[in-house]
């Protein structure tokens, strides 16, 4: 059993680090893609936070809702997902190595 633990510790933590990527590349599109419609909307002006509607808050937050490109932010949902089941297996792999091998 302690052999086929070591064994199963090398594609764990390879589709972990597989994760991460995937995430990394869709969390980079995401910041772009709200960063260029911030931009285009507010044309460089600056304004409060508060209460702004075009706002980077307010733009994210209509992302979340799905206004803004839900085809990327169903596929960034689905990278976030995957990443904490991959972190999660990881997790229980660890506690489980633990509790066999004292």
């Amino acid at each position: 059993m302690n052999t086929f633990l070591q064994f199963l510790a090398y594609p764990i933590f390879f589709n972990v680090m597989v994760a991460f990527g995937i995430l990394f590349v869709f969390q980079a599109k995401v910041i772009f893609a709200l960063f260029d419609l911030h931009k285009s909307r507010n044309r460089g002006v600056s304004r409060p936070l508060l209460g702004n509607p075009d706002s980077q808050l307010a733009i994210f937050g209509r992302f979340l809702a799905g206004e803004f490109h839900p085809e990327l932010r169903r596929k960034w949902s689905k990278a976030w997902a995957y990443m904490i089941t991959s972190v999660l297996v990881l997790l229980g792999y660890v506690i489980l190595q633990e509790i066999i091998t004292p």
